[in-house]
């Protein structure tokens, strides 16, 4: 089923306050580590993902950025009870958190491979950046973090820097080797210059490709059920089961 009109509405309609310092792409990016042009990504994808909640009349399951989307979006609560519901959607679409346990998690997996079914069939395949595979959706665990005060760098970064730790251990005991004809301050002051070269190299490296949303705050074991709203509809109450807080597991 499609509705043109309900998607050119969608697509219209701005989360992005004009004249705002701190518009809702910048914020979306801020709060989860994002550069601002993977936020905007992701509420495109937003969009869509309400469209097909809209006509599709079931109960659908976002993915983890796209439900980072939708939770911010809530937190504007003018815009998106007073402006995008009635006269966007022209319905409620409700949010709420999964109960937890095996079966919720068992639905939620279900819903999603559903709504990627759906995202084919209405835009064809879904970038895989943001619509990673069911076992990555529902195999990712956040906390959130003040990064003023924490370093928040990729695990394969890291254990790359500490691969250089046995070579420079080896480079160490050949160096000791020869050090009757060398300046043992000489030898000391390259290894320190190579171990901060490493940590260098490696928190940049982290720097510029950050843990997504990181700071969120929300955990993704578990998924969204969202289709029409409670205003006479098919579909009735639904809500997002983004598990915020922890969760519950499967």
């Amino acid at each position: 089923m499609r509705d043109d009109a309900l998607w050119r509405r969608i697509a219209a309609h701005r989360l992005d306050a004009e004249g705002a310092m701190l518009p809702f792409s910048q914020r979306l990016a801020r709060d989860n580590g994002w550069s601002v042009g993977f936020a905007e990504l992701a509420m495109e994808e937003y969009r869509k993902f309400i469209y097909l909640a809209c006509v599709s009349g079931r109960s659908l399951t976002p993915s983890d950025a796209v439900d980072q989307v939708w939770h911010l979006h809530l937190t504007y609560s003018y815009d998106y009870w007073e402006v995008f519901c009635p006269q966007v959607l022209g319905r409620k679409l409700h949010h709420g958190p999964t109960q937890g346990g095996a079966a919720e998690g068992a639905k939620y997996r279900t819903y999603y491979s559903e709504t990627l079914d759906l995202y084919r069939e209405a835009f064809g395949e879904p970038p895989p950046a943001l619509w990673p595979p069911e076992t990555r959706r529902f195999g990712q665990t956040f906390t959130r973090l003040d990064r003023t005060r924490v370093w928040v760098l990729p695990k394969a970064q890291v254990y790359a820097g500490m691969s250089v730790l046995p070579l420079m251990a080896l480079a160490a005991c050949t160096m000791a080797d020869i050090t009757p004809y060398l300046d043992i301050k000489l030898i000391i002051g390259g290894l320190v210059f190579i171990v901060v070269v490493i940590l260098v190299v490696t928190i940049k490296a982290g720097a510029a490709h950050p843990r997504r949303r990181d700071g969120s705050g929300c955990s993704t074991n578990s998924g969204c059920s969202s289709g029409h709203g409670s205003d006479g509809d098919s579909g009735g109450d639904s809500g997002c089961g983004s598990g915020c807080g922890g969760g519950g597991g499967d």
